[in-house]
């Protein structure tokens, strides 16, 4: 994992080397290893270096090849050696890194070589024989890829922050503003947080021509993710299942610096350990987060699982103390607001786990591909009430008495309503349950987690991978009928691979509570000490940027969550870090 950065003049303008090095230092923590720049007029690229494979010079970017392309690549390709193989004596190869296997795929395919990758990447690749760049990122969004037309240039980069370094006005929307606090999505499609910047969406290959043209197209879709062969017979389902999940994991334990799994003690991670664990030639390192005196604390499942195969496990202490300190860190390692508190523990674990490893894989995914939200289960029992489903219903809080988004000034408001979410299109006719995950697979709520997962690894420099992304693995769990990811119970498929050969204990299969990334935050919040910790937060915030939210509602939602009966912690949260991003990034609202 990297950053990459670059600039297209349209009038023949030099290359911006100074706009090219300022993108690069406001991302320096993506790339330690080494820095590298690249002028060929109009084109200028940047690339900053964290080494996993092929740690030799050799391989650092931009790279070039005999022909004269360039390329800044963030990711890794996980099947490069098989691609390499296949690619045989076409190429004269001068490294071992998958970056140069993407120079020799391209030259022999051209952009449909994209369609070969397994792989989680954004890469720009400067092609001077047709006078234009070919950028492209990864099927689901793993890696970004951000970009603006400004002033007759066209920049693109791995964060937001880099394009307002370069020239882009960093202007936020109030509108903006609302929708996030509304939903929580800090990456809502194509749009991002900042005016003028947008995301490249995932599965799309963007070209741009030297004479200002931009063609943008799709090179995954439902055609695709629907078009898995899978047998008709459930436990043959799920030993396929099982080997391309090995497979998966197997590809992305490859690497030249030490790995890690962050284990959460739910099913997703717990199975992915246990894999990691029987492929390994040593014992795998684990990290898990815990906090033993509250309810939500996952400690006992991650040990059972840490225990069972013998992993040199880790436990992180979550504690208030460590949250409050974190929130500024989390903002600036985030460059947007927090959707709710979960992530904030993930980033002390994160933290953590980068003294000791430098990639780390996770369970991200696997609510997606199996049903396994508690929203799918709710409209399950709707869509099939003769059908029992095992899985515990969430205890229902009461309402806030303060209306939604009342915690905003009113004259804040005005004019502010917040468009709907963009969701994907789906074209063909499937159950309600699936339609559902496939919105989720491809509209702004993966797309949020995975905004997190990369900007809290890398202000550690880790490389986060998530083997239950695998095409592979999407494309199959989406061809299979529904009742092979829920009927009775959600993730049918993992918890049946995850039985075989007691491959995790039964406590772990048999969970029926759906915790997410479990965190004790919101119960520390009802405690006097944090509750007045967060009070003289919230003052001290709104009175450093006034004019957003009001002190007076915010502090009486504090109250309302502290009684306990409603649970206000994502709404207080997502204030709190809106402010916070707001006076660290130093943004316009505009």
């Amino acid at each position: 994992m990297c950053g990459i950065c670059g600039s297209i003049h349209f009038d023949q303008a030099p290359a911006d080397r100074d706009g090219i090095q300022r993108m690069m230092q406001v991302m320096a923590c993506r790339g330690p290893d080494a820095w590298g720049m690249l002028v060929q007029t109009p084109v200028a690229f940047g690339h900053l270096r964290l080494s996993i494979i092929d740690l030799d010079p050799r391989s650092n970017q931009p790279m070039t090849d005999r022909f004269g392309r360039a390329i800044v690549f963030n990711g890794e390709i996980y099947n490069y050696r098989d691609l390499r193989r296949e690619i045989g004596s076409r190429w004269e190869f001068r490294t071992e890194s998958d970056t140069e296997v993407i120079l020799a795929a391209y030259h022999l395919w051209g952009p449909d070589c994209v369609r070969r990758f397994n792989g989680d990447w954004a890469f720009a690749i400067d092609d001077r024989l047709r006078h234009r760049v070919f950028l492209s990122r990864d099927r689901v969004g793993v890696k970004p890829l951000y970009y603006a037309r400004i002033d007759n240039r066209f920049l693109f980069a791995s964060e937001v922050r880099a394009l307002v370094a370069a020239g882009v006005p960093g202007r936020v929307s109030r509108q903006t503003l609302v929708e996030f606090a509304k939903r929580g999505k800090n990456e809502p499609g194509q749009r991002t947080l900042v005016d003028q910047c947008h995301a490249l969406l995932p599965a799309h290959n963007l070209v741009v021509h030297d004479d200002g043209r931009i063609e943008e197209s799709e090179y995954w879709s439902e055609s695709d993710i629907f078009a898995a062969a899978v047998p008709h017979d459930f436990p043959e389902a799920t030993r396929r299942y099982r080997s391309l999940l090995e497979d998966s994991v197997r590809l992305r334990l490859h690497a030249d610096v030490p790995v890690g799994v962050c284990l959460s003690g739910g099913l997703d991670s717990s199975l992915i350990t246990a894999i990691a664990s029987q492929i390994s030639a040593e014992s795998v390192r684990t990290f898990s987060g815990v906090a033993s005196e509250y309810g939500s604390d996952e400690g006992p499942f991650s040990d059972l699982v840490a225990d069972a195969h013998g992993t040199r496990h880790t436990r992180i202490p979550l504690d208030f103390d460590g949250f409050v300190d974190g929130l500024k860190r989390y903002v600036i390692a985030q460059e947007a607001p927090a959707g709710g508190v979960s992530p904030l523990a993930r980033m002390l674990v994160l933290e953590r786990a980068a003294e000791d490893v430098t990639v780390l894989l996770d369970g991200q995914g696997g609510d997606e591909i199996l049903a396994g939200y508690y929203r799918y289960h709710v409209a399950y029992r709707e869509a099939w009430p003769d059908r029992p489903l095992a899985m515990e219903p969430r205890v229902d809080r009461e309402k806030s008495r303060h209306r939604p988004l009342s915690e905003f000034e009113p004259d804040f408001l005005r004019d502010s309503l917040p468009p709907p979410a963009d969701l994907p299109s789906l074209e063909r006719c499937v159950d309600p349950i699936t339609r559902m995950q496939y919105e989720s697979l491809r509209g702004p709520g993966l797309l949020s987690l995975l905004h997190t997962e990369d900007r809290l690894t890398m202000a550690r420099s880790l490389e986060g991978r998530v083997p239950l992304l695998d095409h592979r693995l999407i494309e199959f769990c989406f061809s299979a009928p529904l009742q092979f990811r829920i009927d009775g119970v959600d993730k049918r498929l993992s918890r049946a691979a995850a039985r075989h050969e007691g491959l995790l204990p039964e406590a772990v299969v048999d969970r029926r509570d759906k915790q997410g990334f479990a965190t004790p935050y919101a119960d520390m919040l009802c405690e006097i000490a944090s509750r007045q910790a967060v009070e003289d937060l919230i003052r001290h915030l709104v009175r450093q940027t006034p004019g957003i939210f009001g002190t007076s509602v915010l502090v009486s939602l504090l109250d309302e969550h502290a009684e306990g009966a409603v649970d206000n912690s994502k709404r207080l949260f997502r204030a709190i870090t809106t402010l916070i991003f707001l006076g660290e990034m130093n943004y316009q609202v505009v």
